[in-house]
């Protein structure tokens, strides 16, 4: 690493050495070229421009940083036996200038191990990790004959599969297996008899989740339709696609009369529309009205929480949480009395009961929240007004600092 150091301090005195963007460059060079980042390296040689560095001196950085990313390629590649990942090592070394000899060598490795892992994958009967070997094998090069063992396995893996996906009758299954049949090319004809019965039972469903009236199967059912692609489904999945928008339409705009009667449907309704990407001005009236009714619904539940835990704190915390939401004075009327007799009884419990100073100040302050005019709490107040003043007394009494005073006063 010291090549670079010698590039960037030759014939330059401290003043420009010393550049606070120089000495940020250097220790990113240095950073690179330890961690054999190419990337990094190639940024900083041929994207970074600094004052400190003279135009001739930056020529020579470009040839000495071309040798550290030749080198952090090869080191990368040594490192690896992924044909797939020593691919992706190529074509980043490729742009960033390594020699075409390094990326041959890297190209060969890949093109071995690729072989290796195809003859692995194809012993040990894994179709998924053969699948993913063949994929690197043809991005490496290898040749037909390389290949054609490991295609002709997934070809008839894939034939076997598609019988028996037929066999079982489940369309998730059918459509699996198809759309694997046609990447590792399966016979055409099992591919034509499985589309042919996928498509029977995608038909089936549409028709069946119409009569059923559930707006969620309805829209599953022509999604997955739609997804498929298939020409011979687009007029069915187009028509019973125009049926549900008209119908989640014609919900959206009776959304207000929902709010109280339907408030599922609603909800349902208006999840759909944005799943289908539906951007109608009701949709967003109706997005309104469900978030509004969830946070009543919020506010509601929280009020039933912190009553039956008897935490009159967060009582108060979902009242206030309920008045932000809008909920009636109807239905907040009995809380609100319980909170108003629970900071009553604080009150009287922290006088009568002789309760600590610290009692006395909670039960004042849990009377202010809940809003007990002062009659009620004048006997707190008395109490720590009292206690206050004797204590302002003692610290100027026995010559308290300024912070002492403060903290007194304070309390």
């Amino acid at each position: 690493a010291a090549a670079w150091l010698a590039v960037l301090g030759a014939g330059q005195d401290s003043s420009v050495t010393e550049d606070p963007d120089v000495v940020d460059f250097r220790a990113a060079l240095a950073s690179a070229i330890g961690a054999d980042d190419m990337d990094t390296l190639y940024d900083l040689a041929y994207e970074t421009e600094l004052d400190g560095v003279v135009d001739q001196e930056v020529e020579q950085l470009k040839f000495v940083v071309a040798g550290y990313i030749e080198q952090a390629f090869k080191n990368q590649v040594a490192h690896l036996d992924s044909a797939d990942a020593i691919i992706n090592v190529v074509e980043v070394g490729q742009a960033k200038g390594v020699s075409s000899g390094e990326l041959d060598l890297a190209r060969a490795k890949a093109l071995t191990n690729a072989q290796t892992e195809l003859e692995r994958w194809l012993q040990a009967g894994d179709d998924d990790a053969l699948r993913e070997a063949l994929a690197a094998a043809v991005r490496a090069g290898a040749s037909s004959a390389v290949l054609e063992p490991a295609q002709s396995h997934l070809r008839e893996a894939s034939d076997a599969e598609l019988r028996d996906a037929l066999a079982e009758g489940d369309l998730g299954t059918i459509v699996a297996a198809i759309d694997r049949a046609v990447a590792d090319g399966a016979p055409s004809d099992a591919v034509q008899t499985a589309k042919q019965t996928r498509n029977s039972q995608m038909l089936q469903a549409i028709s069946d989740a119409e009569a059923s009236g559930d707006l969620r199967a309805k829209e599953a059912a022509v999604r997955t339709a739609a997804n498929v692609g298939d020409p011979a489904l687009a007029d069915t999945v187009s028509t019973a696609r125009q049926a549900l928008v008209a119908e989640i339409n014609s919900t959206l705009g009776n959304a207000q009369a929902l709010v109280g009667s339907d408030q599922n449907l609603l909800r349902t309704v208006v999840s759909l529309a944005s799943n289908m990407g539906m951007e109608e001005e009701a949709l967003t009236e109706a997005s309104s009205l469900v978030a509004a009714e969830d946070a009543k619904e919020a506010a509601r539940e929280a009020i039933r929480v912190s009553t039956e835990s008897q935490d009159w704190w967060a009582l108060l915390d979902a009242l206030q949480q309920a008045q932000g939401a809008g909920l009636p004075a109807s239905e907040t009327a009995a809380a609100s009395q319980v909170m108003t007799q629970q900071a009553k009884a604080a009150a009287q419990s922290a006088i009568e009961g002789g309760g600590s100073l610290d009692e006395v100040q909670a039960a004042w302050e849990l009377g202010k929240a809940a809003g007990l005019p002062a009659t009620d709490l004048a006997q707190v107040t008395s109490t720590l007004s009292g206690e206050a003043q004797l204590r302002l007394r003692a610290a100027q009494g026995a010559d308290a600092t300024p912070d002492q005073l403060v903290e007194f006063f304070e309390k």
